[in-house]
């Protein structure tokens, strides 16, 4: 399997039009709640939006809009980090992959091309209950990061050097200390 080709077939709303699709593997669950607990000025102090210290990066924060409270805060989800926390992921996730709405995100996700959508029967407004909707965000919250698979510390010192070697360690942070007030983190 060198390039795989998709093929859509009965779709239920309608021809996609000219849409690019763009397939991808689905993202991690494990340990959101850990980088949800990472203090926002340890991230904004990572921030080098005119590469100062001349290393080819200029990495810069993602600032989104928290639907809870209408404050912008720090991206920290989702593809592009367009989610600030993690039950804004979740009720984002729910829209997005499985067309559920949430109070968070009440309306559909109906492209304009796919008039059927539209019209489609709705299942509640919202559909999803906030019940669910925190139950999931606990699970996501505090599912853990599994053990470490290296056999021994030598083989975690090689790949952390790789890591840094390779410049990984210019833009990913290898190590955090998350904050307070977000369970036993």
């Amino acid at each position: 399997l060198k390039k795989p080709v998709f093929h859509f077939n009965e779709l239920a709303f309608g021809s996609l039009g000219r849409t690019m699709i763009s397939p991808r593997i689905g993202m991690q669950l494990i340990g959101l709640g850990l980088i949800e607990a990472i203090a926002d000025f340890d991230i904004l102090f990572q921030e080098d939006t005119e590469d100062q210290n001349k290393d080819d990066i200029s990495g810069r924060v993602h600032w989104v809009e928290d639907k809870e409270d209408g404050v912008y805060k720090i991206g920290r989800f989702g593809w592009k980090a367009e989610q600030p926390t993690v039950r804004q992921q979740v009720a984002a996730a729910f829209l997005g992959d499985l067309g559920i709405t949430s109070s968070l995100f009440p309306q559909e996700n109906c492209p304009l091309v796919q008039v059927e959508c539209g019209q489609a029967i709705s299942g509640g407004q919202p559909e999803l209950d906030e019940r669910v909707l925190d139950r999931v965000t606990l699970y996501s919250r505090y599912l853990s990061v599994p053990a470490s698979r290296f056999e021994s510390v030598d083989d975690y010192r090689s790949g952390l050097q790789a890591f840094i070697q390779v410049g990984c360690a210019q833009c990913h942070t290898p190590t955090y200390k998350t904050g307070t007030g977000h369970g036993d983190f």
